[in-house]
């Protein structure tokens, strides 16, 4: 039978193939995971074995009972342990495997363990796992990193059937009197719930014990060959025992950086952080006690960045292997960022990477080049706002019949993707909302755009409201008014200090204005005006950026903004010099072209009034948009940007006193000094906010001159 070195499991499979063929409960329309789930359960005829049965008879080559089953706690133990959510079965470094199986052996949860390997002349247990690769249970092949010298031996699990039946073994081990058990004969499916929380102890029980015995190896200094899992699985290990701020320190430290590049290489090694990032983050939000705490991860990103920069900019021209790993790495974090909401930092590394890129004189048609551009366009948000049902502008959802009908019960909710723009969805805008207050109300807030649909929000909805299932959050119309051109933004549920017959009518206002009707093409409308429905904004928006965004506005004619400014209408009116002539054509301003962006200038379209919080308050948004419509400015004694010529009197303002990148800058004509604020224009053309001097105005579009 060793001869045959590996013939039991593929004859598994095949039968769990046949099985499979003839199996009346699986559908078409069936993923592989719920087919798995299928065949691992339940049977569809007490005369078919179910396939986790099949897939146990691969150990009956163990003659011995016990022996048997050290086999399957071990096989178990690797398969749960050296796992991620991208890859259930990776390559995992021998030396790793050893470090969890000297774990188990001397944990003493099972009795006469070592009695029982002895008596089956198991003298090391490199011996147990090339038994499991003649078994057919694991496959072998030795890998030479780039800083190694030597090749070490790695194995992984031969097919994901197998990983599922070490899933299910590990549910249904429990400890009794000091040993483990085994709680029900593999075949016997009962009390899932249970099993589930058998599982995740074990699981966790697991890596907390490969963790100790790492840290016993690196007291005694046995820390040879253990390089592979310090960078392979150490800082997701400290994640799953509940060390995050361990597993941070680690993922931010010089060292594991340098390490993780040296040995895996630029673009392998930033993936590989890149997704201990993602585990982090996952696991951050189920532990997560207070609504308020941040997530350690964008700083880890930042550090990865710039050590790829600075690594860029030390290498030559001719380093072009290096140089396109290193514009490749800077996609992957770009896309992580995109992940969790932060557009704005991401289009600032998607455009380093197209620098990479050009700097190597790459064609615009090259794979790498067409990628980053892609990605680029993705983070040209444009945010969602209620248009005309016969607008090109229309958005319609992909899923939205789903989202109707069963969109309450959906668990993990339905995605907002969209049909009417293939690939792309309703997204969040900022990762982090704004806090709103009015009176006796407060309430948080965050706008919505379309982007890719890998970053796609999950919802459900009731027949009135589409909440996110992430935050409980739902859709709304910006303030409750229901007219064109007015943003959507997901809202928390508004709290009251207390109520009195205002803040009913206020509540009323808002409730109303998140209800939505969803069509059966797609097409989502407010409740209360069926004229109008979802849309975007056709050109990009003024936001606030970093003050090095490569998406940063630089005025043509910013240096004007400052000498002008403090002179008033009579003096330009009574003045014949050129500068006053300028500023008789834009009625007292200056105009707003862009050397950033040849031939382009902030333009403005469409103006609303809020109807109840702000009586008689109007603003509108602001755009990158063709110079000939471009606005004009001067800046007041208070150093208030105020506008000219035909929208006189309306100041720029930012909606929040907690300036942060990404948050939109619109125009004003509330008299209230909160809604004003104070903006100074930079040497280098750009324009700051006065509380945020690291912002400064930009689009979601990278600049031409840099």
């Amino acid at each position: 039978i060793l001869g045959k070195k590996g013939y039991l499991l593929p004859l598994a499979v095949r039968m769990a193939g046949r099985y499979a063929k003839t199996c009346q409960t699986l559908r078409p329309d069936m993923s592989l995971t719920q087919i798995a789930h299928a065949l691992i359960s339940v049977p569809d005829s007490p005369r078919n074995l179910p396939v986790i049965g099949i897939l146990d008879r691969s150990f009956s080559f163990i003659t011995d009972e016990t022996t048997a089953f050290v086999f399957k706690l071990f096989f178990s133990a690797f398969a749960i342990v050296f796992h991620s959510e991208d890859n259930l079965r990776p390559w995992v470094s021998w030396y790793a495997i050893e470090l969890l199986w000297k774990a188990l052996l001397w944990s003493g949860d099972i009795k006469d363990i070592k009695t029982s390997l002895v008596k089956y002349k198991i003298s090391k247990l490199a011996q147990i796992a090339d038994l499991m690769r003649d078994m057919g249970l694991l496959d072998e092949i030795y890998l030479c990193k780039p800083d190694d010298n030597e090749k070490q031996q790695y194995f992984r699990i031969n097919h994901d059937l197998m990983w599922e039946y070490g899933k299910i073994f590990s549910s249904r081990l429990v400890l009794v009197d000091g040993n483990i058990e085994n709680m029900a004969h593999m075949n016997n499916i009962e009390n899932m719930e249970n099993s589930e929380v058998i599982f995740r102890t074990n699981s966790k029980k697991w890596t907390y014990m490969i963790l100790v015995q790492f840290k016993t190896n690196t007291q005694n200094q046995e820390v040879q060959n253990l390089k592979a899992y310090i960078l392979d699985w150490l800082p997701l290990h400290m994640m799953n025992s509940g060390f995050l701020d361990e597993a941070a320190n680690l993922l931010q430290s010089e060292d594991f950086l340098h390490n993780c590049i040296k040995t895996s290489g630029i673009e392998n090694g930033t993936r590989i952080i890149v997704s201990f990032i993602r585990s982090f983050d996952k696991t951050f939000l189920e532990n997560i006690t207070e609504l308020d705490a941040k997530s350690p991860m964008p700083s880890v990103i930042s550090i990865v960045k710039d050590f790829l920069c600075s690594f860029n900019s030390s290498l030559q021209l001719q380093d072009v292997i290096k140089k396109t790993e290193i514009g490749r790495a800077l996609i992957l974090l770009g896309i992580q960022l995109q992940r969790i909401s932060k557009f704005p930092t991401s289009l600032d590394y998607f455009a380093e990477a197209l620098d990479v890129f050009h700097s190597m004189n790459f064609a615009d048609n090259s794979p790498d080049v067409v990628r980053v551009s892609k990605y680029i366009d993705s983070c040209s948000l444009r945010h969602i706002r209620l248009v005309r049902r016969d607008s090109p502008n229309k958005l319609r959802l992909k899923y939205g019949d789903i989202l109707s009908s069963t969109g309450r019960d959906t668990i993990g909710g339905v995605s907002l993707e969209l049909i009417s723009h293939p690939g792309y969805a309703i997204v969040k805008m900022v990762d982090k909302s704004i806090r709103y207050s009015y009176g006796n109300a407060s309430w948080e807030s965050g706008y919505v755009g379309v982007g890719l649909s890998d970053s796609a929000i999950m919802a459900h909805y009731d027949g009135q409201l589409i909440r996110n299932t992430t935050d409980g959050y739902c859709f709304f119309n910006s303030m409750g008014s229901l007219k064109k051109g007015m943003t959507c933004t997901f809202r928390s549920d508004i709290r009251f200090e207390k109520m009195d017959e205002k803040d009913k009518e206020f509540e009323n206002i808002f409730h109303e204005g998140s209800k939505f009707t969803i069509d059966s093409d797609g097409t989502v409308y407010p409740t209360l005006a069926p004229n109008l429905c979802l849309g975007i904004a056709h050109l990009p928006c003024l936001y606030l950026v970093a003050c090095d965004s490569p998406n940063r506005a630089v005025f043509k004619f910013a240096s004007d903004v400052c000498n002008y400014k403090g002179i008033s209408d009579e003096q330009t009116e009574s003045c014949c010099t050129i500068e006053s002539i300028k500023r008789k054509e834009t009625n007292g301003g200056i105009k707003l072209e862009l050397s950033s962006h040849p031939g382009m200038g902030i333009v403005s379209e469409e103006f609303w009034e809020h109807s109840f919080l702000h009586k008689g308050h109007t603003c509108g948004a602001l755009f990158l948009g063709p110079k000939e419509d471009a606005l004009s400015l001067k800046i007041n004694e208070k150093d208030h940007l105020i506008s000219t010529g035909i929208l006189n009197g309306f100041v720029s303002c930012a909606e929040s006193r907690d300036l942060v990148s990404g948050q939109f800058v619109f125009l004003s004509k509330n008299k209230n000094e909160k809604w004003r604020n104070i903006f100074f224009v930079n040497s280098d053309g750009t324009i700051s906010p006065k509380t945020a001097q690291h912002l400064v105005l930009g689009f979601q579009v990278p600049g031409k001159c840099r």
